[in-house]
């Protein structure tokens, strides 16, 4: 299943994390407790998840994870850094190998290269910066550099 970032705000309780937004597809759970987004396929350990950025093997990307988890209190990567990505829960391809219960596919998008932008948010779990836009005028280069500090503590 690809998603997009906005699928990541629409669902309910999910906080901007795609972990938690993925936790609403049919066969996958929450299998922690509202503190955790650890993520169940199929009723397959949480510790079986393969999560991949770019391409590239990564361990537990959240906040507050225990070792060897997959979960934890909140997803340290912004939502409003991330491009299109995929979520997979059942035959996926050999590419993946490492994972036994589903694999988790974020891919990063490049900044505005037309026009610059900016947003800032603040709420229960903390706040967040990002800046984007083109380098100059003459190319088709840009940046985006984003801030997040979490307010909430480990339970």
């Amino acid at each position: 299943k690809s998603f997009s970032i906005e699928e990541t705000q629409r669902y309910a309780a999910s906080a901007d994390d795609p972990a938690r937004m993925a936790s609403n597809y049919a066969g996958v759970s929450n299998a922690g407790d509202d503190f955790s987004n650890d993520i169940s396929i199929r009723g397959n350990s949480p510790k079986g998840l393969l999560w991949r950025m770019e391409g590239i093997e990564i361990p537990n990307p959240n906040h507050f994870g225990s070792d060897g988890g997959s979960g934890g209190g909140i997803s340290m990567i912004s939502s409003s850094t991330m491009s299109t990505s995929d979520f997979y829960t059942g035959a996926f391809p050999a590419e993946f190998g490492n994972a036994t219960s589903g694999v988790f596919d974020i891919n990063l998008r490049t900044g505005n290269n037309e026009t610059q932008e900016a947003s800032f948010k603040l709420g229960s779990l903390g706040i967040e910066a990002s800046t984007e836009g083109p380098f100059s005028k003459k190319s088709k280069a840009s940046y985006l550099i984003n801030y997040r500090y979490s307010s909430s503590s480990s339970t």
